[in-house]
C-alpha cells in the first residue's frame, strides 16, 4: 500500500467509478480490487459483513436476477 497523497480528482474517479460498477451490478472481478480484504467491515440492512467473502455474500444477495 502506498502512503502518496491522493488528488481530490483521484477521488472524485474513484467515487463515480464505485457507484458505476455498483450501478450495473459489475462482476466481482470488477469490484473486490477496489476493496480492502482484512479491513473490511460494512454495516447493511442485511447484516454485518467483514472482508472480500462478505462482499461477496452481500453482493449476491442483492443482485437483479
Amino acid at each position: 500500500m502506498s502512503n502518496n497523497p491522493v488528488s481530490e480528482s483521484e477521488v472524485n474517479a474513484f467515487i463515480r467509478d464505485w457507484f458505476h460498477n455498483l450501478d450495473k451490478h459489475a462482476d466481482l472481478d470488477q469490484i473486490l480490487p477496489m476493496l480492502a480484504d482484512k479491513a473490511l467491515r460494512m454495516n447493511m440492512p442485511e447484516g454485518q459483513y467483514a472482508n472480500h467473502n462478505g462482499f461477496k455474500q452481500w453482493y449476491r444477495g442483492v443482485e437483479i436476477p
